[in-house]
């Protein structure tokens, strides 16, 4: 049961008085240790902050959040909104407001007042504050942090976005769990700031994005690799609308709409894709060529109509993640014996292209899918077919997907030749090196001098 001290009913057009301000202080004393990304001074100092006020009562009119439009829009959680708001929210109306957790946190902004009165920014607890301003409440209790005072804004500035990302898995809270999206938003928000410097063509660096993450989310739970696995995702990931760097492929199912679409627009209006973007136009060199309409997708064979003789062979896609060749073998048997007189045509496609040496990488992974898939096959026959060879093989290697808009036609596919065992596509960009399809040691800028 909880004590009469422990909780607030919310009503509307209420107000906290100081009582619950020291209760909701004195509730934390024995807990502070468990948010050291709250609390702790040295941690703070680090970030550029200090923590001002402990538990402080504060007006809500003098609290702004970004924007001052979006209460609930959060740049630390994917789609701007914790996902447990619901429950968080049903919550305050069933229990009432908790005395036990960290307050509300605010950033107090230099040199701007309301009414004589200082203005704050809300960081953290935007949720609960959410609900504060549907009931019209007059004050919150907050702790309240301000520039450190030999810090820079821009440390401050960073610092204070970090503590919002940290607020969030601090302790053991009612903020809802930090997920894999919100790290990735997070970083997002950090590389549409300036704080995560860009290349000439849009991408995020490598080592500034690693960095951040680690900085804010050493504590968390990610191991090392996860983290760079993280940070790969966000550089592949970011989007701030001026283009395409490098595409990020989801799963087979975003890639068979990318092979059914017809025109740019309905690539474009795929919400599944996830693009990285290029802000540098000034290459006039690497134009992007016009393709044909772009239409890899099924047909069924065509038979003689008295002889029933198969006149034309259908075609069936198998669009396989590279890193799935032993699937990929599996399932391509299996699509030849359910759809006879069919060629089988495996695509490929890479989910994540890596931040250093991203196009040799590509070449790389490419590479190694079609020497797996041959190996395995070689394998079979070895031991199941005493070395038989393969005789008219409906199945074949056809192609990948682009990725790299420096050097990859994103608009058609990376097409194989087997018999040249070379890459190419039908609208290539132009000035690209010669070897921006087959070398594995290949530096990011791939045009030629």
């Amino acid at each position: 049961m909880l004590k009469i001290n422990e909780s607030v009913k919310l009503e509307s057009g209420g107000s906290f008085i100081q009582e619950h301000a020291d209760t909701n202080r004195e509730n934390l004393k024995a807990a502070e240790k468990r948010y050291p990304e709250m609390y702790d001074e040295e941690h703070l100092k680090e970030l550029g902050l200090i923590h001002k006020e402990h538990c402080s009562l504060v007006e809500t009119k003098l609290i702004q959040v970004e924007s001052n439009t979006e209460i609930s829009k959060n740049d630390v959680r994917a789609g701007g909104v914790n996902a447990e708001m619901k429950n968080l929210h049903s919550s305050l109306e069933q229990i009432g407001y908790l005395l036990k957790h960290p307050a509300i946190c605010i950033y107090e902004i230099e040199d701007s007042t309301l009414d004589g009165e200082k203005t704050y920014e809300l960081l953290d607890g935007r949720t609960r504050f959410d609900k504060l301003r549907e009931y019209e409440y007059k004050n919150a209790i907050c702790e309240v942090y301000a520039k450190a005072p030999n810090a820079t804004d821009q440390e401050a500035n960073i610092g204070k976005d970090i503590l919002k990302a940290q607020a969030n898995f601090s302790g053991t809270t009612i903020r809802g769990v930090t997920k894999e999206q919100d790290v990735i938003a997070f970083l997002h928000s950090q590389m549409k700031k300036g704080n995560i410097s860009c290349n000439s063509r849009g991408g995020a660096s490598y080592s500034e994005t690693l960095e951040m993450l680690e900085t804010t989310y050493k504590n968390y739970k990610y191991r090392l690799q996860k983290r760079r696995t993280l940070a790969q995702e966000a550089i592949n990931t970011y989007n701030n609308g001026e283009g395409v760097d490098v595409k990020f492929w989801k799963d087979s199912k975003t890639v068979k709409k990318w092979a059914a679409s017809e025109d740019d627009a309905s690539l474009k209006q795929n919400s599944e894709f996830f693009l990285q973007t290029v802000s540098d136009n000034k290459n006039k060199s690497n134009v992007k060529p016009v393709s044909k309409i772009r239409k890899y997708i099924d047909s069924k064979p065509v038979y003689h109509k008295e002889t029933g003789v198969c006149i034309s062979e259908g075609v069936k896609y198998l669009f396989k993640d590279s890193d799935q060749p032993r699937l990929t073998v599996l399932e391509a048997a299996e699509l030849g014996v359910k759809f006879p007189d069919h060629k089988i045509r495996i695509v490929a496609f890479i989910k994540e292209t890596e931040a250093i040496n991203t196009v040799g990488n590509f070449n790389k992974k490419r590479d190694e899918f079609v020497n797996n898939i041959n190996t395995i096959i070689i394998n079979f026959s070895t031991t199941f077919f005493n070395k038989a060879k393969k005789i008219n093989c409906p199945v074949e290697i056809y192609g990948i997907l682009p990725s790299i808009a420096s050097v990859h036609n994103l608009d058609e596919l990376i097409l194989y030749d087997k018999s040249a065992d070379c890459w190419f596509q039908k609208n290539p960009l132009s000035g690209i090196r010669d070897d921006a399809f087959t070398s594995d040691k290949l530096n990011e800028d791939m045009t030629e001098e």
